[in-house]
């Protein structure tokens, strides 16, 4: 499975960290770390990580977005938000850790969905993006987008994202393509 990171300056090191750990153990992954211009990213802690100049004829398999302090400025950034738009439409999956859901939200593909967000940041992002970000919970989407709050560091959002969309226990080592079905319907 492709999966496509797409990082920016001063994104949390362990929203992007935690799913890399759980999702590589996937058999068969191909993680690319991605960038609006490619070249150093650096985490809100000055974790430096090289990516690629975004390529927006991708279809990745999914596409991780964390979350950090980053998110903040770039809901007003339209052209990471259209890029953002273009790669999100054409994933077979979405995955977005923390407050990495207000800038899924900002291009308007949450519309009609509930997803949750970083309970701090909640009032500023619910303000700034569109969609429906709920004050309460852990887990949102429906059909092919999954949110997780980073409660674990953003492991747990790997974690979801297998036993939700692979299987369970064993989804690790599972060859078939994955889906996620949530009580929350399809997109």
């Amino acid at each position: 499975m492709d999966i496509s990171y797409l990082l920016f300056d001063n994104f949390e090191t362990l929203d992007l960290f935690g799913p890399v750990e759980v999702l590589g153990r996937i058999e068969s992954v191909n993680p690319r770390f991605w960038s609006l211009t490619g070249g150093l990213i650096l985490s809100s802690q000055k974790a430096p990580i090289l990516t690629e100049k975004l390529d927006l004829s991708l279809a990745p398999g999914l596409l991780v977005i964390p979350g950090g302090q980053g998110t903040r400025p770039l809901v007003l950034a339209e052209d990471f938000i259209q890029s953002l738009k273009i790669l999100a439409e054409k994933s077979a999956w979405v995955l977005t850790v923390c407050a990495g859901s207000a800038l899924l939200a900002k291009t308007g593909l949450l519309d009609g969905l509930e997803a949750t967000s970083n309970k701090k940041a909640f009032r500023g992002q619910k303000r700034s993006a569109r969609g429906q970000l709920a004050p309460k919970g852990s887990l949102g989407g429906g059909g092919e987008i999954l949110h997780v709050l980073g409660d674990f560091g953003g492991s747990g959002s790997g974690l979801r994202f297998c036993g939700g969309s692979m299987g369970g226990r064993d989804s690790l080592n599972h060859r078939e393509r994955p889906r996620i079905r949530l009580e929350s319907g399809q997109r």
